[in-house]
């Protein structure tokens, strides 16, 4: 059985820690169906699965190539006589080819996320186990679950005292992801850890995400009203940490000019490094984890991942798809993934009006925002100096996927008499009469089986 390791000036590279070579050997996979097929030649197939940072492994049979992505890996080694060949990307920090080619284990860090290949043999058999794991440690933050995120966060300081636009920048640099605030009591605790204590007379205060009742972070779905100093989310101010509140340690509202008052200095703010999105809804481990379907969603592709059994193999097949017509966008709501937009009359209409557009031409129901994010889609694509209906009658709801005003950024009390709208030149949902008549209306296009 050939194997053996590829290095030469094309095709041995170093990129910091990482160091990929291929491992070459006779041998065909059992599992995966590849994700993309050439007719090319056997060295520029391996050398094809090189360059591609998504290819994990090319295999090559009568002129026909494939190749794999990262993921749970099973080859079946074979003889020269057979004519199969298997290139297996590995990360091999030395200049010569290992001992054991086909045992061992790969790992790279990228800011904060580490990937790893474990590789065994047993002769027959070669398994590539797959994984990808957060690793906080690593890039100085810490890790914190979100209902479905894992997340690094940490606290970046200014040089001197700065205002909430030098925090936005701040977060967003750097291999940074954004400004991000507190969900919990846990979180607050360590971010107000990090502040640091009283410099040159001053108390060090950290902003928060919240804009004027905008957010960046998509991860932390706004702020649970028992964190808020005010118990509402503030459509003038910006928002931050650190002052002496009463109760203490709330998320407290400023001008966000600011950047110092009195004794008080805007020193810092909390920023998100990185995050990885679970693909479990439940905390309980699935009757059979070895087989159902499994997807999550990245700006408007779905990625799902099928595993079935015979009793013998496990099959894992993945595909990407983008599922949402064209002024529409793909948003996940727990086990749902749904298709939103937001349509507008040549007019305007009142609340029943809204209820009938948003079923028109194939489309679903009314909806409303069930996440920060999916409110920040909705308000960029209004019509500006206008109101948009939002799913909600008299407290009832026609899309039961949303969970009701749960997740509405609220201006106010909501009046159980009156239906929901977004009013212009705000970024909060507020009540009124239903015979009042708005632009148009936020929809649900379709819900998505996964």
């Amino acid at each position: 059985m050939l194997i053996f390791c590829l290095f030469s000036v094309f095709f041995t590279v170093s990129n910091g820690q990482n160091y990929q070579k291929m491992v070459l050997i006779y041998g065909e996979p059992t599992v995966g169906n590849g994700y993309s097929t050439h007719e090319i030649s056997w060295e520029h197939c391996y050398s094809m699965c090189y360059w591609d940072a998504n290819c994990s492994l090319s295999y090559h049979y009568s002129s026909q190539c494939k190749l794999y992505a990262y993921g749970n890996l099973t080859i079946k080694q074979l003889n020269r006589t057979d004519g199969k060949f298997i290139g297996m990307k590995r990360n091999l920090t030395a200049d010569s080819c290992p001992a054991n080619p086909l045992a061992g284990t790969d790992s790279f860090n990228d800011n904060c996320i580490v990937y790893r290949n474990n590789i065994t043999s047993n002769g027959i058999y070669c398994s590539i186990t797959y994984s990808i794991t957060l690793e906080c440690d690593s890039c100085g933050t810490k890790l914190f679950r979100r209902d479905n995120y894992w997340v690094c966060v940490g606290v970046k300081l200014f040089a001197d005292c700065s205002p909430y636009e030098d925090a936005l920048k701040m977060c967003n640099r750097s291999g940074w992801e954004s400004i991000t605030g507190p969900i919990s009591d846990e979180e607050m605790d360590y971010f107000l850890d990090q502040k640091g204590n009283w410099k040159n007379g001053r108390r060090p205060l950290l902003w928060v995400d919240g804009n004027k009742g905008k957010f960046a972070d998509k991860t932390h779905n706004g702020y649970k009203r028992e964190l808020l100093q005010y118990n509402s989310i503030s459509t003038e101010y910006c928002l931050f940490i650190g002052y002496p509140t009463d109760p203490p340690k709330k998320i407290s509202t400023r001008v966000c000019t600011d950047k110092d008052a009195e004794s008080d200095c805007w020193i810092g703010a909390t920023c998100l490094k990185r995050y990885l999105e679970r693909n479990f809804t439940t905390d309980n481990c699935p009757a059979n984890p070895l087989a159902g379907t499994y997807s999550f969603k990245d700006n408007g592709t779905l990625h799902k991942t099928k595993i079935t059994s015979d009793g013998t193999f496990w099959n894992i097949s993945y595909s990407i798809t983008v599922p949402c017509d064209i002024g529409t966008k793909l948003f996940r709501r727990d086990n749902y993934l749904v298709c939103l937009g937001v349509k507008h009359f040549s007019s305007c209409g009142t609340y029943s009006d809204a209820v009938k557009l948003c079923k028109e031409d194939g489309w679903e129901s009314i909806t409303g925002p069930y996440s920060v994010e999916e409110f920040q889609y909705f308000i960029s694509n209004r019509l500006s100096a206008y109101d948009y209906w939002v799913d909600g009658h008299q407290h009832t709801f026609q899309d039961q996927t949303h969970n009701g005003t749960s997740n509405y950024p609220r201006c106010h009390g909501f009046g159980h008499a009156y239906c929901y709208y977004i009013p212009q030149s705000y970024n909060c949902i507020t009540s009124g009469f239903c015979s009042y008549c708005w632009k148009g209306a936020t929809c649900l296009k379709k819900v998505l089986n996964f």
